[in-house]
C-alpha cells in the first residue's frame, strides 16, 4: 500500500544524489524509502560525480522497485515489465 502524507497526498520515494553541493535525481520513484536508499547505494557505488546519497520523498507515481538487488520498472499498473 502506497503511504499517504498527513495531507492527503500520496508518497513516494526518489534516490538522489549530492552533485556539486546540490541534490540531484533521476526519474526512479518507488513505494518504500529503504527500496530508494538500495537502489542510490547501488548507483552510488558505481559512479564517481556524487559525493553524497540519500532518499526523499516525492509525490510523483511510483514506476520502480527493487527485486533481487536490481531496479524494475512497472508499468502504468504496477506490474513488472
Amino acid at each position: 500500500m502506497l503511504a499517504v502524507s498527513w495531507w492527503g497526498v500520496p508518497v513516494s520515494y526518489k534516490p538522489v544524489f549530492m552533485v556539486d553541493g546540490k541534490w540531484v535525481d533521476n526519474q526512479q520513484r518507488f513505494e518504500k524509502k529503504q527500496e530508494a536508499l538500495d537502489s542510490a547505494s547501488s548507483l552510488f557505488m558505481r559512479w564517481t560525480i556524487p559525493e553524497a546519497y540519500d532518499a526523499h520523498e516525492s509525490d510523483e507515481t511510483v514506476n520502480y522497485k527493487r527485486e533481487n538487488h536490481q531496479d524494475v520498472m512497472l508499468d502504468e499498473e504496477g506490474a513488472t515489465r
